[in-house]
């Protein structure tokens, strides 16, 4: 599946870190090794249901100036979910 937005990477983490913190998640400080930066959140949200618990890491990887990937997994209790999204700057956003 492919699609083209126009997204700034930086506001758009801190938009989901944002999300997360506003569930209840307590999220890590990002820890950054070269091009790397890894990060995590433990959640527990309290639902009609039940409470759901939780965890995510993301690891983001600068693959250059104008790309990068980013590797997400989610473990709960009903399993583990792997999510892989790469990203290209392809030109200028419209304004």
């Amino acid at each position: 599946f492919a699609a083209t937005e126009c997204i700034d990477p930086s506001e758009d983490l801190r938009r989901q870190h944002t999300a997360l913190e506003k569930m209840g998640c307590k999220l890590s400080p990002a820890l950054r090794t070269g091009a790397t930066y890894i990060y995590t959140a433990d959640c527990s949200v309290k639902l009609p249901s039940g409470a759901v618990a939780f965890s995510t890491t993301s690891v983001l990887t600068a693959e250059s100036d104008i790309a990068y990937r980013i590797e997400n997994r989610l473990t709960s209790q009903g399993g583990t979910t792997n999510e892989s999204i790469t990203a290209q700057r392809v030109a200028d956003c419209a304004k």
